[in-house]
């Protein structure tokens, strides 16, 4: 239930930041922005680390540091500096959605690169995702 509630918490936070970034974004280029948040997220998430599980860092592995730094170049420093962009250029609306299909393509790299079958409803959602993506796509604007 924890894990649940921890997710909710996460797709809230993110779907409310959408708009902190799209007011900041108006003042700045997303590469500053990405910047200044991923300075503030470091400071924050550091400290709390560092209180709560100051030991853990003795028993970080090489290999371990590298996956976690690949993480972040991809996750947090891409993946941001994209999301930032897509709002900046396109707006949260036609953005966010598509920001949303991360799923599908975490299925598909589960699939080739982890070798993970997915069930049928998966397979079901990731279609769905895909096919509303696709609507949102041709809609025509009005206005």
């Amino acid at each position: 239930m924890l894990g649940v509630l921890s997710a909710i918490l996460a797709a809230t936070s993110w779907g409310v930041s959408a708009i902190f970034v799209r007011l900041a974004l108006q003042h700045m280029h997303p590469a500053v922005g990405t910047l200044a948040s991923l300075v503030v997220g470091f400071v924050f998430i550091l400290t709390i680390s560092l209180a709560l599980q100051a030991h853990a860092f003795l028993d970080l592995t090489v290999a371990a540091f590298g996956w976690f730094a690949l993480l972040g170049f991809l996750n947090y420093l891409l993946g941001s500096f994209f999301n930032y962009s897509s709002m900046h250029l396109a707006g949260i609306a036609r953005a966010a959605p598509l920001v949303a299909t991360t799923p599908v393509f975490a299925a598909v790299w589960a699939i080739g690169v982890a070798g993970e079958r997915p069930a049928g409803l998966t397979l079901v959602g990731g279609s769905a995702i895909v096919l509303g993506v696709a609507m949102m796509l041709t809609e025509r604007r009005t206005g």
